[in-house]
């Protein structure tokens, strides 16, 4: 069942292995085929030098029950079942615990962009969630993680599309995109940006973010190029649980 979606799941755990965001059991990636309703995603403790394609989970995307495969699905599960749910644009999830995106989630602030090369793929700074300030519950630690991305969208009105990823405060980032390629990309671009922002910022702590209309000129620019996707994928949202 969905054999093609798990080959680009493997594809792109393949990916974010090769760029260092991933190792060992941490991290986790999923996709979602809104038409039958299931979610693809990596399963639980599994050394990600032993995945094969075959070993990728397939799940409810309504109640999170495995459906095929072997195993439990990967922690984050829950909150990307809620990601799936109520940001119906999103067909692939990827979270990590990246070195320099994690200190900016820890240290809980917002990656700036403060250059071009930051404008090439996002349309402004990479935000972050408000804290966490019910603590941290075993049983339901993800889900809310879950509900914290989806109430700064509705909080801020921002579009996840022009910047497809968020940090967690104090977990760290999550991106998401059309694809699971797609979502790797953004993964590896958070954690670049993350890094030149900090660098940047020990280099010269007075340094402003680029302004706002240069930021959607370049931006619109790279679009043109075909570099960024100029047409959003439109989905369903999948029933409420």
């Amino acid at each position: 069942m969905l054999e093609n979606l798990r080959f680009e799941v493997h594809e792109a755990t393949t990916q974010l292995v090769e760029n260092g965001l991933v190792d060992y059991f941490r991290g986790n990636i999923s996709a979602f085929d809104p038409r039958r309703g299931l979610v693809v995603i990596k399963p639980r403790g599994i050394d990600y030098g032993k995945l094969t394609p075959e070993s990728y989970l397939v799940v409810s995307a309504r109640t999170g029950q495995v459906v095929e495969g072997l195993g439990m699905p990967a922690t984050g599960i829950d909150a990307h079942l809620t990601l799936y749910r109520d940001l119906p644009d999103i067909r692939s999830i990827v979270g990590t615990h990246s070195k320099y995106a994690t200190m900016w989630a820890q240290a809980g602030r917002r990656i700036p962009c403060l250059g071009v090369a930051h404008a090439d793929f996002f349309q402004g700074e990479i935000p972050i969630t408000a804290p966490n300030s019910d603590g941290i519950d075993e049983s339901s630690y993800y889900e809310r993680v879950g509900e914290q991305i989806v109430n700064h969208y509705e909080r801020t009105k921002e579009d996840p599309s022009l910047v497809p990823a968020i940090l967690v405060d104090r977990l760290g980032p999550v991106t998401w995109g059309a694809s699971p390629m797609d979502a790797a990309r953004n993964a590896v671009y958070v954690e670049l940006l993350a890094e030149l922002a900090y660098g940047t910022l020990v280099l010269n702590p007075t340094r402003e973010p680029l302004r706002d209309g240069d930021i959607q000129r370049h931006f619109t620019i790279m679009r043109k190029r075909g570099v960024i996707p100029s047409n959003r994928i439109r989905g369903r949202q999948i029933e409420k649980r």
